[in-house]
């Protein structure tokens, strides 16, 4: 039985102390550093396409300070953008959202707290904040992806949640419950 599922994306609050603040800030810049260099190199070269720019560029991401997954996180990013427009080099603001995969990221819903790659090293206990009906939907339907976030000086994470939709109602209250032309 094939069931749809909708997508959402559950935002949460990160709580990271004052040092962590600055990790992360330098991981978001010198990831999007390295998006622009992929971004430029994707343009010039007119090669937009993961698996061949990854062959171009992933050696360089690699030697720019980014770790395996977040380099192919990188080029995927960069790529999406060329997905949607090819006719103008995308760039990415220091700021700019970063992916993270379960290779980069992992949620302990428990305790609330992630354990997040960094240009400086594995943070292990980002505290996070949210409603009980996002943790919930976290816990039930958490699938894919997550992007770091950094808006207004406030840190977030939007991850991915694949939700089973809802059987439609065909008998809505108040109708007759058949469709006719008169």
């Amino acid at each position: 039985m094939y069931v749809r599922v909708m997508k959402l994306a559950v935002e949460v609050r990160l709580l990271p102390g004052p040092e962590q603040v600055v990790v992360l800030a330098k991981t978001l810049a010198r990831c999007n550093a390295a998006a622009n260099l992929a971004s430029e190199r994707a343009f010039v070269d007119g090669v937009t396409r993961r698996f061949e720019l990854h062959h171009r560029v992933y050696r360089e991401l690699k030697e720019f300070g980014l770790s395996a997954q977040p380099a192919i996180r990188t080029i995927a990013k960069v790529c999406d953008a060329y997905a949607r427009d090819k006719h103008v080099q995308h760039r990415f603001r220091p700021d700019a959202a970063q992916p993270y995969d379960a290779r980069c990221l992992s949620w302990n819903l428990d305790l609330q707290s992630v354990s997040i790659w960094t240009t400086g090293g594995r943070l292990k206990t980002v505290r996070f904040a949210c409603a009980p009906w996002q943790l919930e939907l976290l816990r039930a339907h958490r699938q894919g992806e997550s992007d770091l976030l950094l808006r207004n000086g406030k840190w977030f994470l939007a991850a991915t949640c694949e939700v089973p939709e809802a059987a439609m109602n065909e008998s809505p209250r108040g109708s007759s419950g058949s469709i006719s032309g008169s």
